[in-house]
């Protein structure tokens, strides 16, 4: 292992590799970004779309993978700094995801994630169980 040196994670859609350093700067966006209204967190992730193409599914589980790697949060019950900074992984590559955030009624339980193909990142997510209340996609307009 060389200290001092950031490892490097594949990158989403191929290119140079993304390194650690990134995936962390990423995460923290997504902790700020999360501390926001949900309005002005709508808003963010609606200017990070704009102009890019739709993510693949294996671009998802890629930028996924690389941060649940790196962030107890992301990794665990932190759906929402998850779903920002995996969509902000994906945008360094020219992509973006469905951004979503919803609730399911019985038991109440609000989420957030993404989707690329009509498929949601998370392994055992099922969307049509959510009730959605905040989407942006790859090229919106703010």
């Amino acid at each position: 292992m060389n200290v001092g040196k950031p490892m490097a994670i594949a990158r989403p859609t191929g290119g140079t590799p993304v390194t650690t350093a990134k995936v962390h700067s990423l995460v923290f966006l997504a902790r700020l970004v999360a501390r926001m209204s949900p309005a002005r967190i709508e808003r963010t992730m609606t200017i990070l779309a704009k102009n890019a193409k739709p993510a693949t599914y294996g671009d998802i589980r890629q930028a996924q993978g690389s941060v649940l790697s790196i962030s107890a949060i992301c990794a665990g019950d932190g759906c929402l700094h998850r779903s920002i900074a995996v969509a902000a992984l994906c945008r360094l590559s020219g992509t973006f995801p469905e951004w979503k955030t919803g609730f399911q009624v019985d038991p109440f339980r609000a989420h957030a994630w993404v989707e690329a193909e009509g498929r949601a990142a998370d392994h055992g997510m099922d969307p049509a169980r959510w009730i959605e209340l905040i989407t942006v996609r790859a090229g919106a307009r703010p």
